[in-house]
């Protein structure tokens, strides 16, 4: 059996403000302090014509309107081994 060593969560994120993005952020942080030795990211959906300064836990960031950033985020995730 392969250990899980990386996890990705993809979702909004915080300081984006919704009720998704709180859930993600808040479960990105809790998986983080547990004791398991599991490193963390996330891979924030950015809505149409907003930005957003992210913490360092966003490790890769979607336009939600860009096809080809939905292709790049399974690349980033595929090679990085989550």
């Amino acid at each position: 059996m392969t250990r899980i060593k990386r996890i990705a969560f993809i979702g909004n994120s915080l300081p984006r403000r919704c009720g998704i993005a709180t859930f993600t952020t808040d479960l990105q942080l809790a998986v983080a302090a547990s004791l398991l030795p599991l490193e963390t990211a996330i891979i924030a959906m950015t809505d149409t014509g907003r930005s957003y300064t992210y913490p360092k836990a966003v490790a890769f960031e979607v336009a939600q309107d860009r096809l080809e950033d939905y292709v790049r985020a399974a690349d980033f995730i595929n090679k990085g081994g989550f």
